[in-house]
């Protein structure tokens, strides 16, 4: 199993008509590219990123980044 990018459709109980129907319509597309969309390149416990202490190793992230994005691998 791969993880992928969120879908989330926020304020869902009170959106105007006009907007649920867009919601569906990408909801839709959403579910088509389900097996072939790339999924989200996280970086592995056991991919000898992180330490027995499950904490990223120091001199792995990505220049510039923080927060979150410091446990997804760059791609290309």
């Amino acid at each position: 199993m791969a993880p992928l990018e969120p879908f989330a459709v926020y304020d869902a109980n009170e959106l105007p008509q006009d907007r649920f129907t867009a919601a569906k319509q990408e909801y839709g597309q959403r579910l088509d590219g389900l097996f072939t969309e790339e999924p989200v390149p996280f970086r592995s416990l056991v991919g000898g990123d992180y330490g027995r202490d499950m904490r990223l190793l120091s001199g792995v992230e990505t220049p510039g980044t923080a927060g979150l994005a410091l446990h997804v691998r760059p791609r290309g």
